[in-house]
């Protein structure tokens, strides 16, 4: 992965570059505008902005729970379980259909970006098909005299040869959010009571399933949305709060030190094409990484020298990086209201890119992924050991300047590897440390004693030294105050380590190795 830091200088135009994923897209010189800041940007001959694979969002296909057809001309009798539906104008019987998908495996924070309603026509007509949303409760005994009632319409396509598609984004959103108004659809043609019958039908859920109507949805899950208490700060290259409106992140352009927020995407990941527009070929370091809790408590690195990178010559390192330069840092400007006797859980997802530098568990050696701002008698610490061989290690101490001690990892960190790494304090009982889902290590000496979390900063210790400074990407970090239940916990774990590409890693019993939390 390239390290050295590139910049580039002129005065040529830089258009809106396309992204892909894993892969760069040149662009020509000639078509680029004319770059933002007091220092004129050359582009080379050609330029190319490169951006890792992101994290798709959830994705799934879903077949239908319950659908019926009613029938006007028979306005008692019900068509029940059948192997295919139908829409029907006619001025002696009209027919409609009725279909409903279960969503109950979706949070209710669960952010919808697309969704459709697709099924194979098995016979069809050049007709309209109009979608409403059932508001009220149907079976598949449902009747025309006993049906639903619907709202208005909220979708429709024109009817084809192979297959009807319905975009029903907002109302799969709607379904999502409150579940107790999941009634489905009614389908109909768009102009009833024909003279001469037009039908369209199609495969009902009893047919094979490989020709049942389908409910493609996407979207993304909002991790801190479903957590019971809010977070004291939550950072990351994705939107981790809905209801968040501000930026990602701050970056530094390399060639003129111009600064600008990039926010999110669509599919609520960082906007990479916001951010290859701004920076083009140059690099690009993170200023502020904001908390996207509504806390405040964003990590902020004036001074240009001592800011992580996230673009290295137009190449996306893949997340926030730290080197082992001295000072380079992110720090918040106060501690995050946590008391001495709080219980706390910290989830950081991290990828290191060296060889660790290994400290001891009661020195102040060894890389610190994370620490406090100043030397304090109160130490909370992520750092890189040496206890028979590498390992990580929660390093504490308390108030009085007493017990300090280490939980170690099992897990030897090894270079280019990623690892969700999280710290537990559960007052009174122990401190704890997880990675990847497994937990590690514990240690009850002082559990009861009280400790004041300091004022973080992440990437190197207090003392800013080269040999405490890690060599990591890293990203995200979430912090609670309080200790997360175990359901909690490992839809953290799961939510955290699909962005950072660790699923993998998850024990096999982990209810979120094979799929996303959704």
């Amino acid at each position: 992965m390239p390290r050295k830091q590139g910049d580039c200088q002129g005065s040529a135009k830089r258009a809106a570059l396309v992204l892909m994923m894993s892969v760069g897209i040149a662009i020509a010189a000639s078509e680029l505008p004319a770059s933002a800041g007091t220092t004129p940007v050359t582009a080379p001959a050609t330029q190319v902005f490169r951006v890792p694979a992101t994290p798709s969002g959830i994705g799934s296909e879903l077949l239908p729970a319950a659908d019926t057809f009613i029938d006007e001309a028979t306005p008692a009798l019900p068509a029940g379980s059948t192997a295919f539906l139908s829409v029907q104008s006619l001025s002696t019987g009209n027919r409609r259909s009725l279909i409903r998908f279960d969503l109950s495996a979706y949070s209710t924070s669960f952010v919808v970006t697309s969704a459709a309603l697709e099924f194979p026509v098995q016979q069809s007509a050049s007709r309209t098909i109009e979608l409403r949303r059932a508001t009220s409760a149907w079976t598949e005994a449902t009747t025309w005299s006993t049906a639903p009632t619907v709202g208005a319409v909220t979708g429709s396509a024109a009817g084809g040869p192979s297959t009807f598609s319905l975009t029903v984004t907002t109302d799969v959103q709607a379904m999502v959010t409150t579940p107790a108004a999941n009634f489905g659809w009614e389908l109909r043609d768009s102009v009833e009571g024909a003279l001469v019958a037009v039908q369209t039908q199609f495969p009902g859920r009893e047919a094979l399933a490989k020709t049942t109507p389908v409910l493609r949805v996407s979207g993304y899950l909002p991790i801190v949305d479903t957590l019971p208490t809010l977070p004291r700060a939550a950072y990351g290259l994705r939107k981790m709060r809905n209801v968040y409106a501000g930026a990602a992140i701050r970056v530094r352009r390399s060639s003129d030190n111009v600064e600008q927020d990039i926010g999110f995407a669509a599919n609520g990941q960082v906007d990479y094409t916001a951010l290859a527009t701004f920076i083009g070929a140059n690099s690009a370091f993170v200023r502020t990484w904001y908390d996207q809790t509504g806390n405040g408590f964003n990590i902020v690195e004036a001074i240009n020298a001592n800011q992580p990178r996230l673009v290295n010559a137009g190449v996306v390192d893949g997340g926030v990086r730290f080197t082992s330069t001295i000072n380079q840092n992110l720090s918040a400007a106060a501690t995050y209201g946590l008391a001495s006797n709080s219980s706390w859980y910290i989830a950081t997802a991290t990828r290191l890119y060296g060889v660790p530098v290994l400290g001891g568990a009661a020195d102040g050696n060894g890389w610190y992924l994370w620490d406090r701002t100043t030397a304090t008698n109160d130490l909370w610490g992520l750092k890189t050991v040496n206890s028979g061989g590498a390992r990580f290690c929660l390093q504490t101490r308390s108030t009085t300047n007493t017990n300090l001690q280490c939980s170690l990892s099992t897990t030897v960190p090894t270079t280019g590897n990623s690892y969700m790494v999280a710290v537990e304090r559960v007052f009174g009982t122990r401190f704890g440390i997880y990675v990847d889902g497994t937990s590690e290590g514990a240690s009850v000496v002082g559990a009861g004693d009280l400790l004041t979390p300091p004022i973080m900063r992440m990437g190197s210790h207090s003392d800013g030294a080269a040999t405490t400074s890690t060599n990591a990407d890293f990203f995200e970090m979430i912090v609670l105050g309080y200790s997360p239940t175990n359901a909690d916990r490992q839809r953290i774990e799961g939510s955290v380590a699909w962005q950072s590409g660790t699923q993998g890693s998850l024990p096999l019993a982990h209810p979120y190795r094979n799929e996303k939390p959704r």
